[in-house]
């Protein structure tokens, strides 16, 4: 049945504390998206992110571009230990996450260590 997500829904969806409220709002997302049923409008994406960006934790991933946050804090508030990406700098740990750039040439010594194993 074709449906349209509301804001609400979503951030209750993304939230880890929401408790119940996140297992209820994610069971009809997925089955929107199991069955390419799901509308949102654009008014929905801005409330969204605009609701994302209220919820971030600038503070502790400061000097980074609205951007970036956007991409390690839910990356951090998912558990990752990692963020595969070209756009930071590699090896660098930023709020508890290495950045990986999967693009980047092997370091020798580490290449060679890998050979050995």
């Amino acid at each position: 049945m074709r449906s349209f997500v509301d804001t609400n829904v979503l951030v209750y969806a993304d939230s880890a504390d929401a408790g119940v409220k996140q297992t209820m709002a994610s069971a009809p997302i997925a089955r929107c998206l199991r069955e390419g049923a799901g509308v949102i409008s654009t008014q929905v994406r801005h409330e969204f992110v605009n609701a994302a960006l209220r919820n971030l934790d600038l503070h502790a991933l400061r000097g980074f571009s609205v951007w970036g946050a956007l991409i390690l804090q839910p990356a951090r508030q998912s558990g990752c230990a990692q963020v595969l990406t070209e756009d930071l700098q590699e090896g660098a740990v930023i709020g508890g996450l290495r950045i990986v750039n999967p693009f980047a040439a092997p370091v020798a010594g580490k290449a060679r260590r890998a050979r050995k194993r």
